[in-house]
């Protein structure tokens, strides 16, 4: 079900069809006045730049609002909207045409990172080696050495992949496990942490950061010059 009808049947109120005021105003100063939650209509999610962790689904969105279970979500949408039913026990069979991709958790992690301000707050050899990672990472794990995160982030010097994978870690972005020499240089296991408490903080605080320094942006715009 499209996220935005949903929020709409919850009574929230929408600002077009990308935003919509966020129904915990207690958490925000000014009770909210400028939306916060925003929808990824692509992906049928919505997060409040503020309160939120991670995007939510709309089974995600019904849950915190009715404060329900999971299975009580469903049956909310269910009553509302027109859901296709199938047959208790059988399995739902995907169309062949439909495209099954592999589902990672790079994009989310990616968009959060750059969503918070922590992409931009990164350096060069930072992103450079991140998306190399992030590019090679199978099922959020990549075991790579330090002569490819070199050849393909283009950043030649091992102190600086060293510099790099230890910020990483002190950010809680990645889990280092260190290997053995393979030929003449080790190669370690990486795996991407998304939902590490530590970097959640961080995501967090880089995204009431930036939605405190837009409400100063809009209400400077808005006060009349003097």
């Amino acid at each position: 079900m499209p996220i935005v009808d949903v929020a709409r049947a919850l009574g929230l109120r929408l600002s077009g069809q990308t935003a919509a005021h966020c129904w915990r105003t207690d958490h925000h100063q000014h009770g909210d006045r400028t939306a916060s939650v925003a929808f990824h209509r692509t992906k049928n999610i919505a997060r409040c730049l503020v309160c939120d962790d991670y995007p939510l689904t709309t089974i995600d969105l019904v849950q915190k609002i009715k404060n329900s279970t999971a299975f009580d979500a469903a049956k909310w949408i269910a009553a509302r909207f027109d859901v296709p039913a199938i047959p208790k026990h059988k399995k739902l069979v995907r169309p062949e045409r439909w495209h099954i991709g592999r589902a990672g958790v790079g994009d989310l992690l990616f968009q959060d990172l750059v969503g918070s301000g922590l992409w931009a707050a990164m350096s060069d050899a930072e992103r450079a080696v991140f998306v190399v990672i992030r590019a090679f990472a199978d099922e959020g794990t990549v075991k790579i050495s330090y002569r490819a995160l070199a050849r393909y982030s283009g950043k030649t010097s091992d102190a600086t992949i060293a510099r790099v994978l230890h910020r990483f870690e002190r950010m809680c972005i990645l889990k280092v496990h260190r290997g053995s020499a393979d030929g003449l240089r080790a190669v370690g296991t990486y795996e991407l942490t998304p939902d590490s408490p530590y970097l959640q903080k961080l995501l967090r605080d880089g995204y009431e950061r930036l939605y405190v320094l837009a409400q100063r942006e809009m209400e400077k715009r808005r006060s009349p010059l003097v």
